[in-house]
């Protein structure tokens, strides 16, 4: 048996790890706070994942669509603040349609 308490980090944490400085080097960008949602849900570290999650679509994520259908989010799906954040994912798009430009039609005889 060796005196090792601390086992060396599996693939999901390193990958967790990486996406953490992915998103320090790159604050603006929300595919790496979403990438790391996704490997901290896979962790079960659901409170965490759904913290990523809000910094993901605080920067701007709104594919609603995949968040809800993304296995790596199976876990936090269920958590009460994952609608929420769904819901606030959703908003922009929303918005976005309603400004594009509108043409009447033009009267016909």
């Amino acid at each position: 048996m060796s005196g090792n308490s601390n086992p060396s980090p599996g693939p999901l944490e390193k990958a967790a790890a990486a996406c953490r400085e992915a998103t320090a080097l790159a604050p603006r960008r929300p595919d790496h706070p979403y990438n790391l949602a996704c490997a901290l849900a896979r962790l079960q570290k659901v409170d965490e994942a759904i913290a990523a999650l809000d910094v993901a679509v605080e920067r701007g994520f709104s594919d609603v669509e995949q968040m809800r259908d993304d296995p790596d989010l199976e876990h936090v799906r269920g958590a009460p603040r994952f609608e929420k954040l769904a819901e606030r994912a959703a908003a922009p798009e929303a918005e976005a349609v309603k400004r594009l430009p509108y043409d009447p039609p033009a009267d016909m005889p």
